[in-house]
């Protein structure tokens, strides 16, 4: 099934919801294949195989990264940090982007929301990270069987902010489709990236510099699977 919804998703253009975004501003498709050509640099593409790799070590069991050596490391980061990526993650306690990417202290900037909600705080987190930490990658992590978009889906949901962002991801979706909520949460990633790249202040760093694509953590093999938005 997880082979069947990835391959829906690769043949098949997205529509972005123009409730979401300004008229002119909205994309007329969406891209699920990683395009780092463009990056002179190579920091994001660089960063974003790290991340890939990590979360490679975190399925086989083969981490690096451990309290004891984060401890050790910790005096080298009393005066600055220098995070290689933020993630805009959900809450959700079995989502730990350092765990899941075999990350240490300081490597990650992660925002954190019910939902993984590009809400005002989300992004003025990320607009630091990006203007002032020189981040140049942004990962919008969303997982199965979300329980924030569970709730907004059969309006259970007492989150007002998320829900009326994920809201639209969920008419997007008819209910009969195989895996609804999975379909939801997928579309709610792609809506995510999206978002993220039409912010005023990110979207000036798009150019040759910033990198923002979305990730897809399946609890049931741990293996992310990854989105990426392209104008």
């Amino acid at each position: 099934m997880e082979k069947e919804k990835q391959h829906r998703y690769e043949r098949q253009d997205i529509a972005v919801d123009q409730t979401i975004l300004p008229a002119e501003e909205v994309e007329t498709s969406i891209n699920l294949n990683v395009d780092t050509t463009n990056i002179p640099k190579m920091q994001s593409s660089d960063v974003l195989i790290s991340l890939t790799r990590g979360n490679a070590r975190f399925v086989s069991g083969k981490v690096q990264h451990s309290s004891l050596r984060d401890f050790d490391r910790l005096p080298s980061l009393v005066r600055e940090q220098k995070p290689i990526a933020a993630i805009l993650g959900c809450s959700d306690s079995r989502v730990d982007p350092c765990i899941i990417f075999d990350q240490g202290l300081g490597d990650l900037f992660i925002v954190r929301n019910a939902g993984h909600v590009p809400d005002a705080s989300a992004i003025e987190s990320l607009r630091y990270a990006v203007k002032h930490l020189h981040v140049r990658l942004i990962v919008a992590l969303g997982h199965s069987d979300c329980g924030a978009v569970r709730a907004t889906a059969t309006n259970q949901s007492d989150l007002l902010i998320a829900a009326n962002f994920i809201k639209h991801s969920v008419v997007a979706v008819p209910v009969s489709s195989p895996d609804w909520i999975d379909e939801i949460v997928h579309e709610h990633i792609v809506r995510t990236v999206s978002h993220l790249r039409h912010d005023r202040i990110l979207n000036q760093y798009l150019s040759n510099e910033l990198l923002i694509v979305g990730m897809y953590f399946p609890f049931a093999t741990g293996i992310v699977s990854i989105y990426s938005s392209q104008v």
